[in-house]
């Protein structure tokens, strides 16, 4: 059958931001040693992605430990969140942005019509189950971010799971989350969260990034954001995998 690289547990390993640093990684894998990718053929990123063709999974093979890079092995399942800088430096943005292009029937229910800012209040989990592990950014930090760099030029769009926006079709799709995605994805200027979400978003962006400098922090917190998209995310002060990750830097091409 060739040579082969699988990832049999796209879809069920962490959520759609986690998703994309996966398939990344085991693309990006897959064409180093050129080999075929397969991946479950009801992952979402094939709803919503106009690239992803890639076979579905086939005849079942090994899997490896999680979050290892099996240098040159082929004919493996790799396992893992791959969220680390090691992990994305085979990555550009000008490759990226081919393979998560989203598919016109869903960019086209939320045009653009104006200039503005969209910023990502990242709640949920982070505040009801491990505020002891990660930093909430508070909405203050964002305030007076605009305020710093002069962005109040811009409407605001807040984003945040609390308050989703919503659209029938991606309802009935099961990608609920994806009218937000777009609309960071759209914004002129991005200040993202301590989220893999809105990094995602800022990576596929054409606009103006901040981010957080969330170090070691815990909890809700007043933090500085600056100018780019490389901050580490999910910094928790006890380590482990994913939790701990360096500065994320993705070359252009």
């Amino acid at each position: 059958m060739g040579k082969r690289i699988q990832m049999s547990y796209l879809g069920r390993f962490g959520r759609f931001g986690n998703q994309l640093f996966q398939y990344a990684f085991a693309k990006s894998y897959a064409e180093k040693y050129n080999c075929t990718l397969e991946i479950p053929k009801n992952w979402v990123g094939r709803k919503i992605f106009k690239n992803i063709d890639d076979p579905p999974i086939s005849n079942p093979l090994p899997k490896t430990k999680l979050d290892i890079i099996p240098w040159g092995r082929k004919n493996i399942d790799l396992f893992g969140y791959f969220c680390a800088p090691e992990f994305v430096q085979f990555l550009t943005r000008k490759k990226l942005k081919k393979w998560f292009q989203i598919k016109d029937k869903w960019t086209d229910l939320f045009p653009k019509s104006e200039k503005y800012l969209a910023a990502h209040l990242r709640r949920g989990d982070y505040t009801t189950q491990f505020s002891f592990l990660y930093c909430t950014v508070s909405k203050k930090s964002y305030l007076e971010t605009i305020s710093r760099f002069k962005l109040d030029k811009y409407k605001v769009k807040w984003v945040s799971e609390n308050n989703k926006k919503q659209h029938p079709l991606c309802e009935k799709e099961n990608i609920s989350f994806l009218p937000d995605f777009i609309t960071l994805l759209n914004a002129d200027v991005i200040l993202r969260a301590n989220s893999s979400f809105s990094f995602w978003a800022a990576v596929l962006s054409d606009g103006e990034v901040y981010s957080p400098v969330v170090k070691k922090k815990t909890g809700k917190n007043d933090v500085e954001f600056v100018r780019g998209n490389y901050p580490a995310m999910l910094l928790d002060p006890k380590g482990g995998t994913p939790a701990t990750l360096g500065d994320l830097f993705i070359e252009e091409e």
